[in-house]
């Protein structure tokens, strides 16, 4: 058995619970418990403030943890990074309220910030030779007050979201962040292989991530020229139908795919399916 911490609110918690059942983790119907077990995996899930994930996976009190990268970025944790999810994407942006005045970073110097990650920012307005004061806060934008002597804030915004609802408005693009999936560094052997078996199936999971299987029938005489533009990993399968026709079936890149679908027209071919993969396995 292992352990996994995630988030106990925000649209990770939605997200992380989304992403486990993607890979097969079947989970209890037990509402807005802090704990469940997986019902055909070795796995206990639980749920804290995303903020304590790292310390809790760093102490061993926790074997992994799925974190927004901005929380790694601000504690610099003893933890072993495994990958980026891509989920619970999040844009670190300087707001300020509706009065506040503001033309570019350099606007910042001499200013205070108010932030939930001081050593983050600082060490990036540092590199940019922008001297402001960093005021580090341990709640999120959304607890404290914002009043006209508070200019200046730094936090985690969901990607899609916007700082409206805080009465703040977006001014800078910082920098964008994904989820990261955390290990603590001295696993056991049993739980380093449980562990392993999650790795496989989250591999297989991202791996199929805007990859679809695509199915079309081809003029033998263009099959060259069709194998020529596919945006294919690997080598596509081509079966004579008749001698004039062939069919083509591959995996492609699903954005890629509509860059070509003009010329394959123009090659004649016809029956062209897309369906998408849940699991890719090599």
């Amino acid at each position: 058995m292992i352990r996994i911490a995630i988030p106990s609110k925000g649209s990770l918690k939605k997200e992380s619970l989304d992403f486990l059942s993607r890979i097969g983790i079947k989970l209890p119907d037990t509402g807005h418990e802090h704990s469940m077990y997986a019902i055909n995996f070795p796995l206990e899930i639980i749920s804290m403030p995303e903020v304590d994930i790292l310390s809790f996976v760093q102490s061993g009190m926790m074997d992994i943890g799925l974190v927004g990268k901005q929380y790694q970025e601000e504690k610099n944790a003893g933890v072993i990074i495994h990958r980026e999810l891509g989920i619970a994407r999040h844009n670190l942006s300087i707001s300020g309220t509706p009065n506040t005045k503001y033309k570019n970073l350099e606007t910042l110097n001499g200013k205070t910030i108010l932030t939930p990650f001081p050593n983050y920012l600082t060490k990036t307005l540092k590199a940019k030779n922008i001297r402001a004061k960093v005021q580090g806060i341990s709640e999120s934008l959304t607890a404290i007050p914002h009043t006209d002597f508070n200019e200046f804030f730094f936090d985690a915004i969901p990607v899609g979201l916007t700082l409206d609802q805080n009465k703040l408005t977006e001014l800078e693009l910082v920098d964008t962040f994904e989820t990261l999936l955390v290990s603590n560094k001295d696993l056991n052997t049993q739980k380093r292989t449980i562990f392993e078996e999650l790795i496989s199936r989250i591999d297989a999971t991202t791996e199929a991530t805007d990859k679809q299987v695509l199915t079309m029938r081809v003029p033998t005489i263009h099959i060259t020229e069709v194998l020529a533009i596919l945006p294919s990993p690997k080598p596509p399968i081509v079966t004579a139908i008749t001698n004039e026709l062939s069919l083509i079936q591959t995996v492609v890149d699903y954005t890629r795919f509509w860059d070509i679908i003009t010329k394959l027209k123009q090659l004649k071919a016809e029956e062209i399916i897309l369906m998408p993969i849940a699991h890719l396995i090599h």
